[in-house]
């Protein structure tokens, strides 16, 4: 009990502040080889030809490889994204080419000199987009990929998965309705921005033990994916993570690693290291899922809430990777921690011409509450009621059932409006746990330090 209330300095602490911490790109030995990217201009577009001659013939070039040079398809719930595109580039800064060289500065040279003729296909910006019966198909094979479970693709659509949560019945829970309000929200994909960037590096020993070297924050899932994708035995593959530069769920995906396997094949097994720019780590990894929500909310005239009609739609980019996982997890919890007896909610996760979604702090959540948040503002706003009390009214307590129709206890719910409360005020009434709180509303910055809950 002598360490409760005591900071305790982290082990690592000392090496980062001193700069003693080696990451992933900091690796280097004699030789090694190094790996770059040519990556595609276009967001979508139809890849006509690639001439490599040139470049094969520049100082220090070990290999280069292409979309022809390995016919491996990926992905974690849907495997529908080649290591290095071929026939098609679905999102700007998707690799075309991978270059081995002696070092990095010959390896970016070379692809540098590599020839790339492409056609232009019209580009999907949003789910909106995407969803339009005239829309181009970025996935023409989707019904033939291999899915994981609980992946519902809908081929000869842009819908890479769709989920539905029905509880209750929402025609009867609209009919009971005295007040209805309907809104949208919607936010594009973003990026992690870890300070340190992707890195990883491969070599395959001459008795066919795979070493891997990377930045992740999934090791085991390395392990487990580049077994299954190449079919090793995973106990043949060694996967070592060094300290990792923050990853904020961005380094759960398995990309460069999967690059750097490769690489190394291509040169006999040697170790080959790849790192990314910061506009690399941008364009061609992937990044923060984007959501197009609607969300329609049946109320009575005193603020109980008696029914929700919602939309997800995830911007999943070009590939579902992850994407589907992150919604199936917004779902799950799609009416936030309110209580609402007739429920529907769709969830589709939707193929765009992005980058690709991998995880992100709160894998889902934070998305489905912003949702959520801005409809019961809304709703506030037409009842006249206290955007804090209908929040109260609304809060699911044991004995409800979640979307799933599993039922709340106070094991897997605790007590949610004590702990809002305590959040919100301190036991004087007069300021919250983290001191003064403000809310901005109606352009006008209201102070709550006096206790008086702003309307």
């Amino acid at each position: 009990m002598e360490a409760i209330g005591i900071s305790v300095p982290k082990k690592e602490s000392y090496d980062k502040v001193t700069g003693a911490a080696r990451y992933t790109g900091d690796h280097q030995e004699a030789g090694m080889l190094y790996a770059r990217l040519l990556i595609s201009p276009y967001a979508h577009a139809r890849i006509v030809s690639i001439d490599t001659a040139e470049a094969a013939k520049a100082q220090g070039v070990r290999a280069i490889l292409t979309g022809t040079s390995c016919d491996v398809l990926t992905g974690e719930e849907t495997r529908d994204r080649p290591i290095i595109a071929k026939d098609r580039v679905r999102f700007y800064g998707e690799a075309v080419a991978v270059v081995v060289a002696d070092t990095e500065a010959q390896a970016q040279q070379a692809a540098n000199m590599i020839r790339v003729r492409y056609e232009p296909l019209p580009v999907v910006n949003s789910p909106a987009e995407a969803l339009r019966s005239d829309a181009p198909l970025i996935h023409e094979r989707l019904g033939e990929y291999k899915t994981g479970p609980g992946v519902v693709p809908v081929p000869g659509t842009n819908i890479a998965c769709l989920l539905k949560v029905r509880k209750g019945d929402l025609a009867e829970g609209m009919k009971a309705s005295e007040v209805v309000i309907e809104n949208s929200v919607s936010f594009a994909p973003s990026d992690h921005v870890a300070m340190e960037t992707r890195s990883a590096v491969a070599e395959i020993k001459p008795d066919g033990h795979v070493y891997i070297e990377s930045s992740t924050q999934a090791p085991f899932g390395v392990k487990r994916y580049v077994a299954a994708y190449f079919g090793i035995d995973p106990g043949w593959i060694v996967v070592r993570t060094p300290f990792v530069g923050g990853g904020y769920g961005g380094k759960a995906a398995i990309q460069l690693e999967l690059i750097a396997y490769v690489a190394s094949c291509a040169v006999g097994g040697r170790k080959v290291k790849i790192i990314n720019t910061r506009e690399e780590d941008m364009l061609t990894s992937p990044g923060h899922i984007g959501l197009d929500a609607t969300v329609r909310l049946g109320s009575t005239a005193a603020g109980k809430i008696v029914a929700a009609e919602i939309i997800y739609r995830f911007d999943g980019g070009a590939y579902n990777d992850k994407s589907s996982d992150v919604a199936r997890a917004a779902l799950a919890d799609c009416s936030g921690p309110y209580a609402i007896d007739h429920l529907y909610c769709d969830c589709l996760t939707v193929y765009t011409n992005h980058p690709y979604a991998s995880a992100f702090r709160g894998y889902g959540h934070a998305e489905l509450t912003f949702a959520i948040e801005r409809a019961m503002d809304v709703l506030a706003d037409k009842l006249g009621i206290d955007p804090w009390e209908l929040r109260m009214r609304n809060a699911a307590v044991p004995g409800d059932t979640a979307p799933t129709r599993d039922v709340r206890t106070p094991s897997n719910l605790g007590d949610l409006r004590r702990a809002c409360t305590g959040c919100a005020r301190s036991p004087d009434g007069t300021t919250g746990r983290y001191g003064k709180w403000t809310r901005i509303r109606s352009g006008r910055k209201e102070s709550a330090a006096s206790g008086k809950i702003p309307r």
